[in-house]
C-alpha cells in the first residue's frame, strides 16, 4: 500500500534515518516498544525513508511532526495486524 505514489525509498535510506533515528530518546522507546512494526511494516519503513530526518530533528516542531508520523504508522499497523488475527 505504501509507495504507490513515490515508490518505496531504497534500503539504505531507510536503515541510515533508522540509525540517526536511534540517537534520540524518544524514538529508541518507541522503536523497542515496537521492534517488529519499525523494522517490518512496510508503511512505517516508507515513512521513515521519505523523511528529511536530518532535517525534521532539527527543530522542535519537526520533531513533533515526526514522532506523530511514526507514531501513528506504528498504531495503525498494529490495528491491522489485531484486526487481522483475532478470530
Amino acid at each position: 500500500m505504501a509507495g504507490i505514489i513515490r515508490g518505496m525509498p531504497d534500503e539504505g535510506r531507510i536503515n541510515r534515518n533508522i540509525e540517526i533515528l536511534k540517537s534520540k530518546e524518544w524514538f529508541l522507546k518507541m522503536y523497542q516498544n515496537n521492534e517488529e512494526f519499525s523494522l517490518k511494516d512496510e508503511t512505517v519503513r516508507y515513512k521513515i525513508g521519505w523523511t528529511n530526518v536530518k532535517k525534521a530533528l532539527k527543530t522542535y516542531k519537526g520533531t513533533y511532526k515526526l514522532k506523530k508520523k511514526i507514531h501513528e504508522a506504528i498504531n495503525i499497523t498494529k490495528s491491522l495486524w489485531e484486526v487481522a488475527f483475532e478470530n
